[in-house]
């Protein structure tokens, strides 16, 4: 059926070709007779003067569009014509010009005149370069003009190798073919060897290509490509995993008389039948690379290749099985009988590369074979660690490669060479760029900052970076080096600023420890410990031999252990990125040793050696260090006593340069409540339980390494606050703050409340970062992005409102609603009583200067000599050996807490008085904002509270009990609302006034028992104004218009104990004992109460009366003055 099929198709298509087939004949026969051949077009009728080739281009136009080849125009006797007058009236260079302009016909008249002209080499070469700038039609007359002027000159090859595609098409090779031609009858023998070196793979194949369109011409082109090729050296092979070197015509570098022996002695071993590969091997900065350089350019000289490539260039891209392989045969073919030469960097990375876990064999293997043979010509560059490590594990190595050991210069030898650097670096017939006494500067700040490398590469490696910076524009030119060129160079090689590096320079102790102080809060032995090995560095006095400072911080989480070492290396090297950090916890298994000493193979990171390797000056924190296993500990005991740690493959780490930081929790837990059982001593923070957990845990041979062991101490509520501070002011450089008109007031409830939110003693101070962006920026942002943020000027007070943080934005620009409620009347000058201000507060600019003259004078109070040296001794007493253990820190660390409360209280009270004198001066307002002038009063009224109360020695903070009255005249259902009515007037006061206020005990009240309400008080002078309270309050009203019947209520306040309660029972219990001592003595009658016949307060202590009952229930009691009606 298949052939059926296959035949039926078979004579449809030849039915079709027959008749299309005799349609085609049809229409042959039908056509016209042939037309004899065109004849050349008829020359113009006259041509212009042969001055101006312009004019002689625009009359043979007519011509041109009839001629069909560019040969044509040399039948033409005006083109003839027109020729030899413009050979006449241009030189050779100008027709050169000409034929390679934008005019074709400008082009041919250009470049046949140049064929009557003398023969000239400047000429043929000129017309080389524009072979493929000229259009086609002047193609025809370009190659007619090279064959008159190369003379003698082989110019075929040059010509093959020059042109490009376009010359490649029928009429290109027509037209090369009869430019062969015309120099073969001139007896040339063309060349193309000495133009083929360096073309890429493209330009070869376009060669190939016209040798064999001239093939019949010159038939030994082809020849001569062939053997080219099977002699030439691969280079974008070699290029597409290497670098091939270029042939250097600099003179040779500046080498003693013992490395230009070596230099001979590897040239030699590769000119050996067979030839012998070399190895050199030596620490960093010998100088290896330079010799091998030196030995390049001389085997350049003589006609060799040389490339490198490294293990991971050889082995980039080599995703499946077989590839390495096959790659390395390419290799081989490349070097087989060729003078091609491979310098392998890092020679002993060849036995890793290729390897993986289902296969051993790595591109050393693949290639030692070549090597030992003399196919492969081989120089490589290794370490002495490395070499012993590729040896034990590869013995063949040892026979396949020489071994040509390299050692470290001796001293007098690497001066010798920087004398003759610099003697080299010089202009021709000026000076050395550089003294003798720089050089011997040099060479001491090499030999102690660069210790990584070996002379001569470290004094050569900074000799070049000054001598830069002398030769830079910015270094002033080219200039004499300098001590101060070379400190710059190694500040910039090394980080360390040039206050560490010149010993010119002092290093100012105070500023030094104010750096860290400033950072770090509340850790004064271990900023000390710091200050005092950084002046060891500055002072040259630490150990050359092993790191300048191997620390073990030791305290409860969150004191500042990693903050500090942050700190350090931005002190040190400029950035907190030049800390190189470790979660030691991670290093528990023998596995995890890998990514200690080994790159992340899954592309996760570096380890620890590779880290310093890439920078050896660094801060080193191996953080919880007490969580690594036991033999990562052993690894680090010779970093700790010599700098040193090779990785697997042998490549060394030098920690000689790195300052260590070691952190732990070891025996720093903090205990976070009252103890349970007849020893709570024991459960508390010492120094003497951190050293016993760090003797029980640590081996001795570890601890005898460590410089110092510095114990972080609990962070208090002083040093709490201060870090808020910091944090706050971290805050408002946000972008999303300072870019907002807002002026920011932090009212002190605010800071209370972020302190009791986001401050315990065992876990530091990370929780208060999570208290701020809790209850201050989440809210604050979501305002901002739900657009209810006003917009333009804003004052935006932040306080305590609750169990919240309220943030108060008051506009400086709105109107002033009116005066009229205002309950007193006053002149315009007239200057009321601090107290009156907080309520009655008109936003007058004289009120404005009373506050600032207020502020001014309590201001004094507390920047007083008097008031700093109080505050010195407190945190002076903090530092003694048993202070913590006494139980008097309690007072000395509350007195410390409420000096800085007051301190931050009144930056922020100034910060407000400048902006109120500010906006005083404006024109278009007369007034400011008279919420902001009552809320600076208060502030100014209980700082001055505040201090009066220091300065008398009077307690801080309160407790406070309000009882209902059942003695006789009293009834008890009234007292029992009066006494609610008094619990609620002093909770209004202590949100007015933004006191801290808890509830410790609230019952009664229900006609079976009393009312009682008793509560805390903390806040500036709680107590002092408080204390004035303590007595009765008696409610009175008219009974039959000429008695009144009353209702008492009891208030006592006693001041809080220093040592704080472990707990809400001890609070009580704390309360009850203060408070029964004070309601042992007989009570007198603190205020009266009358609603009727008309409101009435007497105030019998403060010496008050008024009619503004409601104030006074509103907790305003403290703040009224005289006589109010």
């Amino acid at each position: 059926m298949l052939r059926i099929l296959v035949g039926i198709a078979l004579g449809v298509a030849v039915a079709v070709l027959v008749v299309r087939g005799r349609a085609w004949l049809s229409r042959w026969l039908r056509r016209p007779p042939p037309a004899s051949r065109p004849a050349p077009p008829a020359p113009p009728a006259a041509l212009p003067p042969a001055g101006d080739p312009f004019e002689l281009a625009a009359a043979l136009e007519p011509f041109l569009r009839e001629a069909t080849h560019p040969a044509q125009l040399l039948d033409l006797p005006p083109f003839r014509a027109a020729v030899s007058a413009l050979a006449g009236a241009r030189t050779p260079a100008q027709l050169v010009e000409l034929g390679a302009g934008e005019q074709p016909v400008v082009g041919c008249l250009a470049l046949e005149a140049l064929t009557v002209a003398t023969p000239s080499r400047d000429v043929a070469d000129a017309l080389l370069a524009r072979l493929n700038v000229v259009r086609y039609w002047p193609r025809f007359f370009i190659v007619r003009a090279l064959a008159h002027h190369a003379g003698e000159a082989a110019v075929v090859g040059d010509a093959l190798t020059r042109v490009d595609d376009t010359w490649t098409d029928e009429n290109g090779i027509a037209t090369l073919r009869g430019f062969v031609r015309r120099r073969l009858e001139a007896g040339e023998s063309p060349r193309l060897v000495p133009h083929l070196d360096g073309l890429p793979t493209a330009q070869l194949d376009r060669v190939a290509t016209l040798a064999r369109a001239v093939a019949d011409l010159a038939p030994d082109l082809a020849a001569q490509l062939r053997r080219w090729r099977e002699a030439r050296v691969d280079r974008d092979f070699l290029a597409s995993f290497g670098r091939v070197w270029s042939v250097d015509a600099a003179g040779e570098p500046p080498l003693p008389d013992e490395r230009l022996a070596l230099a001979d002695e590897t040239a030699r071993l590769l000119a050996r039948t067979p030839p012998r590969s070399a190895l050199l091997v030596g620490e960093p900065g010998v100088g290896k690379t330079t010799l091998i350089a030196l030995l390049a350019r001389r085997l350049q000289r003589d006609g060799w290749v040389v490339f490198t490539a490294s293990a991971g260039g050889v082995n980039a891209g080599m995703n499946y099985v077989g590839q390495l392989e096959e790659r390395v045969q390419q290799i081989v073919r490349q070097a087989q009988d060729r003078r091609l030469l491979w310098v392998v960097p890092d020679f002993h990375e060849l036995l890793w590369a290729g390897q993986h876990s289902r296969n051993p064999v790595g591109l050393l293997d693949l290639l030692l074979p070549h090597i030992a043979g003399g196919v492969l010509k081989v120089v490589g560059e290794t370490h002495p660690a490395a070499y012993d490590l590729l040896t034990r594990q590869r013995p063949r190595t040892a026979e396949a490669l020489e071994v040509i050991r390299v050692p470290p210069l001796a001293d007098d030898a690497t001066l010798e060479l920087g004398r003759r650097w610099a003697r080299q670096r010089a202009a021709p017939g000026a000076p050395p760029p550089l003294t003798e006494a720089t050089l011997l500067e040099a060479w001491q700040l090499a030999r102690h900052y660069l210790a990584q490398r070996a002379a001569p590469g470290n004094l050569l490696q900074l000799l070049e970076a000054a001598c830069d910076l002398a030769g830079s524009p910015a270094g002033g030119g080219h200039r004499t080096v300098g001590l101060d060129d070379l400190l710059l160079a190694l500040s910039r090689m090394t980080g360390l600023p040039l206050g560490i590096l010149d010993d010119r320079r002092g290093l100012d102790v105070r500023d030094l420890r104010a750096f860290f102080e400033q950072r770090v809060l509340g850790q004064r032995e271990a900023v000390e410990g710091l200050v005092e090995r950084v002046a060891m560095l500055k002072a040259g006095l630490t150990d050359p031999s092993r790191p300048p400072g191997v620390f073990l911080f030791v305290g409860p989480t969150g004191t500042g252990k990693t903050h500090i070492a942050k700190t350090l290396a931005e002190f040190l090297f400029g950035s907190a990125d030049r800390m190189v950090r470790l979660d030691m916890s991670e290093f528990q298994t023998w596995e995890s040793l890998d990514r200690l000493l080994a790159e992340d193979e899954t592309g996760g990171g570096l380890s620890l050696v590779s880290a310093v390797r890439r920078q050896p000056f660094s801060v080193v924190l191996l953080d919880e260090f007490e969580k690594a296993g036991r033999h990562v500990w052993s690894l680090f005991l010779q970093v700790f006593d010599d700098g040193r740690l090779r990785d697997r493959r042998g490549n060394l780490a030098d920690f000689r340069h790195c300052i260590i930081i070691m952190t732990s929790n070891l025996g720093a837990a903090v205990p976070t409540g009252a103890s349970i059982g007849f020893t709570p001593a024991t459960a508390a923070f010492t120094p003497a339980a951190v050293e016993r957990a760090l003797a029980q845990t640590f081996p001795p041979e570890l601890l005898n390494r460590i410089d110092r062991v510095v114990v972080f101490r609990p962070l208090d509520r002083v040093v709490m606050r201060e870090i808020l501070r910091k944090e706050l002011a971290d805050v408002l450089r946000r972008r999303g703050l300072r870019t907002r008109a807002w002026a920011v007031e932090w009212d002190e409830s605010a800071i209370e409340f972020l302190l009791e939110k986001g401050f315990t003693a065992d876990l530091g101070a990370r929780p208060l970062k999570r208290a701020v962006e809790r209850y201050v920026l989440a809210p604050l942002a979501l305002a901002i992005v739900g657009h209810e943020a006003p917009a333009g000027d804003q004052f935006l007070f932040v306080r305590r409102e609750g169990d919240r943080i309220e943030a108060v934005f008051v506009d400086p620009d709105a109107p002033e609603p009116g005066l009229a409620a205002a309950a007193r009347v006053t002149r315009e000058d007239e200057r009321p009583p601090l107290e009156a201000l907080i309520l009655d507060a008109r936003g007058a600019p004289s009120e404005v200067d009373f506050l600032a003259e207020e502020y001014r004078r309590v201001a004094d109070v507390v920047r007083a000599p008097a008031w700093q040296r109080r505050k010195q001794e407190a945190l002076a007493r903090t530092t003694a050996a048993e202070f913590w253990e006494s139980p008097e820190r309690f007072a000395v660390l509350g007195l410390a807490e409420y000096l800085d409360r007051i301190e931050v209280a009144l930056e922020t009270a100034g910060s407000l008085v400048q902006r109120l004198r500010g906006m005083r001066g404006r024109q278009d307002r007369p007034r400011v904002p008279r919420d902001l002038v009552a809320r600076l009063a208060q502030q100014v009224y209980l700082l001055d509270a505040a201090c009066a109360a220091l300065a008398g020695g009077r307690p801080r903070d309160a407790f406070l009990a309000v009882i209902a009255g059942e003695d006789a005249g009293a009834q008890d259902a009234a007292s029992d609302d009066f006494a609610m009515r008094i619990g609620r007037m002093y909770r209004r006061w202590a949100a007015a006034r933004r006191m801290r206020l808890e509830v410790l005990e609230e019952s009664g009240g229900d006609g079976a028992t009393p009312y009682r309400l008793v509560v805390a008080v903390s806040g500036f002078a709680a107590y002092a104004i408080l204390e004035p309270e303590n007595g009765l309050h008696v409610l009175e009203w008219p009974q039959d218009g000429r008695s009144f019947q009353r209702a008492r209520a009891r208030v006592v306040v006693a001041p809080q104990p220093d040592r704080p309660a472990a707990g809400r029972s001890e609070q009580r219990a704390q309360a009850a004992d203060a408070l029964a001592v004070e309601r042992a003595g007989v009570p007198g009658i603190v205020r009266r109460y009358r609603e009727a016949p008309s409101p009435l307060v007497r105030d019998g202590v403060r010496g008050w009366r008024t009619g503004r009952l409601d104030r006074v229930l509103d907790g305003h009691f403290d703040v009224i003055v005289g006589r109010e009606e």
